[in-house]
């Protein structure tokens, strides 16, 4: 059908979206930010640290996306039923959310805090590398359950147009881990040289800060939907049949999508030091580029879902329509920065000179694939998953990844030895396909589901 743009003339919406969007981006690129320069702390110590971290970190984006997910199916919910006005069950799916995703992140916590060898393994063969990278696992683990806390409480204060409390905490959080990495990762203001194990410290930190500050705010502050303990320790049989229905999923499609990534790492591990050096730069400087992508896709779920829960689904569909044009332009902008700005940010690594040039060429892939991917991730994220459509948004996402990408990228990597960035354009290939379908999804309207009761 005909896309519906009218909603861009609608001041009210566009002035949502931008309140939304903005701080959302910004909080994005707080988050993104750690990890950059995190990425270029440990990566001055050379290329085997800045690796052994890159793979030390896989626990925590596996449970992450794991997280992630358990926060996307229960903002489509909360969603709705904030354009329904129903903030006493959303109370309740926070603290279900919040109880569940504790409970995810003790569980990574256990295993990466008792069976660090065991879990890099999985990631590489060099044993330098495993080295590095368990010291860094037996610190940071313990932030895991920080960070489900975190996490999932602004996850869900963001589904209800909460957003300025998480720019002040990642903000704060931001401060204190750059200051204690450099701290304790080069032995700084008298503090022992722990190398990567000192990236950790800061790591944690930074984490029991977020928790203190969301505490006091969840305390004193918010008054919108308060966090009552009662909901985190009980949950009604309802509530959990709604979320086995729509939200598990979103936590099913976020696993399956890291554990697609992962192996993705996985690969280019077995490609060598400089390949996995390589796809680190990459995907930091990606991320940093595309912040706005991500604040387009979160505004668009809260947006799309609240006009849902209202009952609006001409709106709706039109604010949905929207949100893949604004994605078309944010994915071609961060795509073209992303390739013609290679050189700026490439050399504030401390790489070889082969391995700068490998990094060059896989940024153009990178590039292209950014382009497209900013629109799937506009449509997965955002539009059907706030419209209630989350099984066909799964299906999109894990279909084409383990069904295309992964086997074209192993085959590519171990069968047909192709260069690094073949490999690379082979593994984002789920990418160029999954934009047709998902767009036609959208057009169709077939995405319109009310999910509360």
């Amino acid at each position: 059908m005909k896309p519906d743009f009218s909603l861009l003339k609608n001041k009210q919406f566009v002035r949502n979206f931008f309140m939304l969007a903005i701080p959302l981006a910004l909080q994005q690129l707080l988050i993104l930010s750690v990890g950059l320069m995190d990425s270029l702390m440990v990566g001055s110590l050379g290329e085997t640290s800045l690796s052994a971290v890159t793979l030390g970190n896989q626990p925590a984006y596996i449970m992450t996306l794991l997280i992630f997910g358990l926060s996307g199916g229960c903002g489509a919910m909360i969603a709705q039923y904030w354009g329904k006005g129903d903030t006493e069950t959303i109370g309740k799916i926070m603290g279900f959310a919040i109880r569940t995703s504790l409970i995810a992140a003790f569980c990574f916590a256990a295993v990466v805090l008792t069976l660090p060898q065991q879990v890099m393994s999985l990631f590489t063969q060099d044993a330098r590398t495993i080295a590095l990278g368990s010291e860094y696992l037996r610190v940071v683990g313990f932030s895991y359950l920080f960070y489900g806390f975190s996490n999932v409480y602004l996850s869900c204060l963001r589904n209800v147009e909460r957003v300025k409390i998480a720019v002040v905490v990642y903000s704060v959080s931001f401060c204190v881990n750059v200051f204690f990495n450099y701290m304790f990762i080069f032995g700084k203001f008298g503090a022992p040289e722990m190398g990567v194990a000192g990236a950790g410290v800061g790591t944690v930190l930074a984490r029991v800060c977020e928790v203190a500050v969301l505490i006091f705010y969840a305390l004193k502050i918010e008054t919108r939907v308060r966090l009552r303990f009662s909901h985190i320790f009980k949950t009604e049989k309802w509530l959990k049949k709604d979320f086995l229905h729509y939200g598990l999923p979103v936590i099913f499609n976020e696993v399956t999508w890291g554990l697609g990534v992962t192996v993705q790492t996985a690969v280019f591990g077995h490609l060598g030091v400089a390949a996995v050096a390589c796809v680190s730069i990459i995907a930091n400087v990606q991320q940093v580029l595309t912040v706005m992508i991500y604040g387009t896709a979160d505004a668009g779920l809260v947006l799309t879902g609240k006009l849902v829960g209202a009952k609006e689904y001409q709106k709706a569909q039109s604010a949905g329509d929207c949100f893949l044009l604004i994605s078309v332009l944010l994915g071609i902008a961060s795509g073209c920065m992303l390739i013609f700005a290679r050189d700026f940010y490439l050399q504030l690594y401390s790489i070889a000179p082969q391995t700068y040039a490998l990094a060059e060429e896989m940024i153009v892939v990178a590039g292209l694939a950014a382009m497209v991917q900013a629109v799937n991730i506009t449509t997965i994220v955002g539009v059907l998953r706030g419209g209630g459509d989350t099984r066909f948004a799964m299906m999109l996402d894990m279909l084409f990844m383990w069904c295309l990408a992964l086997p074209l990228g192993i085959l590519s990597a171990f069968a047909f030895a192709l260069p690094v960035p073949l490999v690379l354009l082979c593994l984002r290939s789920d990418e160029f396909v999954k934009i047709f379908i998902g767009v036609r999804r959208v057009l169709s309207r077939k995405w319109l589901r009310n999910i509360t009761r």
